[in-house]
């Protein structure tokens, strides 16, 4: 779908879509105790910041056949990613949950790439 070796695709596109769907698992998965939780509603606006500009991006690099079937392709994964993880985070701890957020993203990575 996407063309992991040009450059520019795997700088403007890639690589913030899956930070930003590496960091939206990861809020599942850090407990932070005590923190009042200004830190992680900032994090949550940056990650939804990266992630729009990827899918911005991704409008403007994509064919126009392609995009629908990537923007589903995203849209499923982010959910089933996030329900995933935190349940998997709720029943066992946050190591357990980081390690099947990495092993999700990793397929999906190989899925969106071919």
């Amino acid at each position: 779908m996407l063309n992991s070796i040009n450059q520019t695709i795997y700088k403007k596109c890639l690589f913030p879509l899956f930070f930003s769907l590496f960091g939206s698992a990861m809020l599942y998965c850090w407990n932070s105790g005590n923190v009042e939780g200004y830190f992680e509603i900032f994090t949550g606006i940056v990650l939804l910041i990266i992630f729009i500009y990827a899918l911005r991006n991704i409008w403007l690099f994509a064919d126009q056949n392609v995009r629908t079937k990537l923007y589903r392709n995203i849209a499923i994964f982010a959910v089933i990613l996030n329900l995933s993880t935190y349940a998997v985070s709720i029943v066992f701890q946050g190591v357990v949950a980081f390690i099947f957020a990495v092993f999700m993203i990793i397929g999906f990575w190989k899925l969106i790439t071919k």
